[in-house]
C-alpha cells in the first residue's frame, strides 16, 4: 500500500450489542497506515453495549 491509499472502514453500532465487537475490530483497523474508522449508528446519541458501556457513534446512515 503506497502513502497516498486511504481506507474508509464503517463499524456499524446497535443498542445492546457486544462492546468487544467493536473495540476489538477498531483497536486492529486503527493500526493499519491509511486507515479511517467511522462508527456508524441512526442517531449520532451514544449506545450502551450490553455490559453498560457507552459508545458514541460519529457518522450517520439512511435507512
Amino acid at each position: 500500500m503506497t502513502n497516498s491509499q486511504k481506507h474508509i472502514i464503517g463499524l456499524v453500532l446497535y443498542p445492546g450489542m457486544t462492546a468487544l465487537d467493536i473495540v476489538g475490530p477498531q483497536t486492529v483497523f486503527s493500526s493499519l497506515p491509511g486507515v479511517h474508522i467511522h462508527r456508524i449508528w441512526k442517531a449520532l446519541d451514544p449506545i450502551k453495549s450490553d455490559d453498560g458501556m457507552m459508545i458514541l457513534p460519529d457518522k450517520l446512515f439512511h435507512i
